[in-house]
């Protein structure tokens, strides 16, 4: 007699799971927010320059152009060109415009190289 995968091991997750899911990140998106904007207040006020870098091409993202944040890796973001040409971040993102102010210093070659 062949056995096979049992009942509890074939059974496919419900569609609920995937809409609680969404439901609890709908929820903890403004505090996750909140906390981050903390943060940032916190390290500006300390002194550290608050600047977007690609993680994919390493080059920096200047103001006025758009960053897309990975909504589950922390500090995570593409640059525009490699957002779309992304292949293996599966994640969803978020887009948002580098703000006047938060481009990269003069010498941002020589800190990220």
């Amino acid at each position: 007699m062949e056995v096979g995968p049992s009942d509890e091991e074939s059974e496919e997750k419900p569609e609920s799971e995937g809409a609680d899911e969404a439901y609890e990140q709908e929820l903890t998106k403004p505090l996750k927010d909140e906390v981050n904007n903390n943060v940032n207040m916190q390290m500006a006020d300390e002194g550290y320059d608050m600047w977007f870098c690609c993680d994919e091409c390493n080059h920096p993202i200047p103001a006025g152009r758009h960053h897309y944040d990975c909504q589950q890796c922390a500090n995570f973001s593409f640059c525009e060109r490699c957002y779309r040409k992304n292949k293996t971040h599966t994640h969803k993102f978020s887009k948002g415009k580098v703000k006047p102010g938060e481009g990269p210093p003069d010498n941002s070659n020589d800190l990220i190289r």
